[in-house]
């Protein structure tokens, strides 16, 4: 039976073989069009990325040729000829490998935009058959190979092989699981030293363009580079359109104008795939019938020898089941025993407490009986009392009272005034002890906040190293990181300057890591600043849990603990924000302690009263506005929340914590030493002096240098032109001159920098 299917397949395959050669004909001749080449390269070809389909046509050289150019050694050069700067292109189609010459689809020389470098480009339209002995990329590779050496006295004579030009291998295969493409091309991957050896990178191109399965049918219009080379595929290759509709849609949805020619070109392509489909629709309908009718034949016996097989395995199933119903019968009927004999215990239980409870009924009524008698005795007795006194019990106990008051009432004035008095002056004494004692028990260090860091150096070598040729390393670190390096005469040495103590500490820890390394260049800053940011971003992360262990305190939302550690990276007036909010919650754990309130809910308060500090620069409102934002967000207690807010006195307290809280916050801040008020303002116009670049339209980043007096702007390319550049510096100098007062004079310096960046795949 395999055998005759084998026969049949053959058959059609000689029959449909000429009509698919036909239809291959005008597919290669309809590519070869300029207006369809220009397409492609445009969709490929970096080099025309940016230009107009209608200017490349131009740029392409010598006739057109199809199925005429020879990939095997020695022939190529035969068919492609040289006229001064005008190469003749060629095109072919591969036959099958092993039935004589492989040939180049499409193959042609085409000039850059400059009109002065030359290239060769080759188109191959492929089928994704799924046994094919090889890789079609191997193929693509042999492809690109002998392009290159085929050039050998064409392109360039004897040894001059700096003649060669650049070759491009275009594969356009269909069939594919998904719409691809993929770029291949030479890479340097320096292994020992840094030598650049030179020569043509780019000298070996190879493109691989892929369509899915359903490219015939999804017609829809696409936008994107790479989306309008699929679609324009997809228009051309269709069995769903005609010509007509092929040509209405390539003008309609690309701007593709479309000739008489082509247009007949598409009509009898798409002539040639019905034929071919229709054909072997009902080749397959007549084999399809012919296999339906065994397969009934062949069912048939199988179903009754199936319905034997089904009859015992029920007969048996039944007998199985049986069995267990029996089983479960007996089991009901024992549970059925051991109900009955569960109820009649139940029944002597409910009579034997029916029995307890009338006895308790007795009794309760004989208490009932003698309390009623006790009350009636007491009665007649009040009776007998009013009768022999003459008073009743309300006018006895008002004259009682009023006897006691009269003589007490001097006594109690007295007594009152004079603890009034000692309350007070206890309350005073109190609250002296209870401040001095607090501040006794926590006795933290006084620390301030630097603005530079030292790094140490292995030799005054590296200083060199770090400052780069023409110092382009040192640049790159300080518009990088935001920093200001500071390398003078002292020995093995540099200073690291910035008012802002998350950008020095990141700064001082990339460096650190490139002094390590060695390998010092601008590509390398970058990546290993990136790097260390991730890093810096985990150690505020342990920050904010260490101050929770210190503490004691419970957990907190990951979110609110990452805040917590940023504090750390923030002063105030010089003290350091995180040191003293930590202060200030031990301050308040003690006095809370002192005055027996709740001392873990007084130190969550002290640790997060000044929380809005750690991102008052990336959100908009007071430090306490944005604490207040961030407590209610996190689902944090409303003592915690009202201590926040009412810390500087904007709102009242509502409770001794919140109070406690306020005077802890006080007492850290009067520490002698504790606060620098001329380095907090010193930081604030730096950050005034950043946050003037920041509000410019098209500013990417900007960095105070150099003490505040120069202000560092990177500028984002796309958006910003040079002249533009220039005005934005100028914009920049009059805002500093009408919103802030500085010494002496600032430097404004606009950085615009374009950078040219591919991945090779």
């Amino acid at each position: 039976m395999r055998r005759e299917k084998m026969i049949r397949k053959g058959i059609r395959d000689v029959s449909t073989a000429s009509t698919f050669a036909q239809y291959d004909a005008y597919a290669k001749k309809i590519l070869s069009h300029k207006i369809f080449l220009s397409h492609i390269l445009k969709g490929t070809i970096q080099e025309f990325k940016d230009m107009d389909p209608t200017d490349i046509v131009p740029l392409i050289e010598g006739e057109i040729c199809v199925s005429e150019v020879p990939v095997e050694a020695g022939l190529t050069n035969q068919v492609m000829k040289s006229s001064g700067n005008m190469i003749t292109g060629n095109n072919t189609e591969s036959t099958v490998p092993t039935e004589g010459t492989i040939y180049y689809d499409i193959i042609f020389y085409v000039r850059t935009k400059n009109g002065r470098s030359q290239i060769i480009v080759n188109i191959e339209a492929q089928k994704k058959e799924d046994n094919i002995a090889y890789d079609l990329f191997n193929r693509g590779a042999y492809y690109v190979c002998r392009m290159v050496s085929s050039q050998k006295e064409r392109d360039f004579i004897k040894s001059n092989y700096n003649d060669m030009v650049s070759v491009y291998s275009i594969w356009i295969c269909f069939n594919m699981d998904q719409n691809c493409m993929n770029y291949f091309k030479l890479k340097d991957h320096t292994l020992v030293g840094n030598y650049r050896w030179p020569g043509k990178d780019d000298l070996l191109n190879l493109i691989l363009v892929g369509l899915d399965k359903k490219f015939s049918t999804v017609l829809e219009e696409q936008t994107g580079r790479d989306s309008e080379l699929h679609h324009m595929l997809r228009i051309i290759f269709s069995d769903r359109l005609n010509g007509k509709e092929k040509a209405k849609l390539l003008e309609e949805t690309l701007q593709i104008s479309v000739d008489e020619e082509v247009r007949e070109e598409l009509n009898d392509m798409t002539g040639l795939l019905y034929g071919i489909v229709e054909k072997t629709k009902k080749e397959t309908m007549e084999e399809a019938k012919k296999e339906a009718e065994k397969i009934k034949r062949d069912s048939l016996f199988e179903t009754k020898e199936e319905i034997h097989k089904l009859k015992l395995e029920a007969d048996k199933e039944i007998k199985e089941k049986k069995s267990e119903v029996k089983e479960q019968e007996d089991r009901l009927l024992q549970r059925e025993n051991n109900i009955d004999r569960r109820d009649t215990a139940l029944q002597n239980r409910e009579t034997a407490l029916e029995e307890r409870e009338n006895n308790l009924l007795d009794k309760q009524q004989k208490i009932q009986e003698a309390k009623e008698e006790m009350e009636e005795i007491k009665r007649k007795e009040l009776e007998e009392l009013e009768r022999i006194s003459k008073y009743t019990k309300e006018q006895a106990r008002d004259a009682v009272m009023k006897m006691v008051e009269t003589k007490m009432s001097k006594e109690i004035a007295a007594y009152i005034k004079e603890m009034e008095s000692e309350a007070k002056l206890e309350v005073d004494e109190r609250a002296k002890e209870l401040l001095v004692g607090t501040m006794q028990k926590y006795a933290a260090d006084i620390t301030s906040e630097q603005t530079v860091s030292v790094i140490a150096l292995p030799n005054d070598e590296m200083k060199g190293r770090l400052i780069g040729r023409e110092g382009r390393n040192i640049r790159t670190i300080e518009s990088v990181t935001g920093v200001d390096l500071i390398i003078d005469d002292t020995p093995e040495a540099i200073v690291i300057s910035s008012f802002d103590p998350l950008r020095r500490e990141i700064a001082r820890l990339t460096l650190e890591t490139l002094i390590k390394d060695g390998r010092i260049h601008p590509a390398r800053i970058e990546e290993l600043y990136a790097k260390t940011c991730a890093d810096v971003k985990q150690t505020i992360k342990e920050f904010g849990k260490n101050a929770l262990y210190e503490l004691g305190l419970s957990k907190m939302d990951p979110e609110l603990v990452e805040i917590v550690g940023k504090l750390h990276f923030r002063s105030s007036y010089g003290q350091n924000a995180l040191t003293h909010s930590m202060e200030v919650a031990n301050l308040a754990g003690i006095m809370a302690s002192e005055l027996g309130e709740n001392v873990n809910l007084a130190k969550r308060a002290g640790l997060l009263h000044d929380i809005g500090k750690a991102i008052d620069f990336e959100m908009e409102g007071s430090h306490v506005k944005i604490g207040v934002d961030l407590a209610k967000k996190y689902g944090e207690d409303e003592v915690v929340i009202n201590a926040i807010a009412s810390h500087h006195g904007e709102v009242p307290p509502t409770s001794i914590i919140s109070s406690i809280v306020a005077i802890a916050d006080a007492v850290s801040a009067s520490r002698p030493g504790a606060r620098n008020d001329s380095s907090e303002n010193y930081v604030q116009r730096l950050e005034q002096l950043e946050e003037i670049g920041n509000k410019m339209q098209g500013v990417e980043k900007a960095y105070a240098i150099q003490a505040g007096r120069e202000l560092r702007v990177m500028v984002k390319p796309d958006e910003v032109d040079d002249l533009t550049a220039h005005q934005i510096a100028r914009e920049i100098k009059e805002k500093i001159e009408n919103e802030l007062k500085y010494p002496g004079t600032i430097k404004v310096t606009v950085i615009r920098e374009t950078r040219a960046q591919e991945e090779a795949k």
